[in-house]
């Protein structure tokens, strides 16, 4: 699935908000595979390539649907 690097740390819970994510990627700690990215406009495919934050990797959490009836 392709998307965009801040979408894809904003899933994967590495950070709390938006100015968190864009001051790690502005200081060079978000890697995609072993490029260091500082665009948060970075599209890549999630199943091809994996992101890295502080060398540690990191993976979207799954997405998960509750289906109430009143």
């Amino acid at each position: 699935m392709k998307i965009r690097l801040h979408q894809f740390l904003a899933r994967s819970g590495a950070a709390r908000n938006n100015f968190d994510i864009t001051q790690m990627v502005k200081k060079g700690r978000v890697r995609v595979d072993k490029n260091i990215v500082t665009a948060e406009s970075f599209i890549f495919d999630t199943k091809l390539r994996r992101g890295y934050l502080d060398d540690k990797e990191i993976q979207m959490q799954q997405m998960r649907y509750f289906l109430i009836n009143k």
